[in-house]
């Protein structure tokens, strides 16, 4: 994980030449690298677990403005 920091602070993109390769988020396809524990620590998945939570905020905000 800091190696992809670091190489973020430094060139805007923790990717290494060779290796796993962080995926653009867009919002079309939501993917995002996930820190794991065990043989395989870093995997790309899509970033739903929250979206009912968000589609609640957004909801609730569009009924009462501020």
């Amino acid at each position: 994980m800091g190696d992809h920091l670091i190489r973020f602070t430094n060139n805007l993109n923790p990717n290494p030449v060779i290796g796993y390769q962080w995926p653009k988020y867009t919002l079309s396809t939501c993917k995002m690298a996930t820190y794991l524990d065990g043989l395989t620590p870093l995997v790309t998945t899509e970033d739903t677990y929250r979206s009912d939570a968000m589609d609640y905020l957004n909801t609730l905000t569009l009924a009462n403005p501020i």
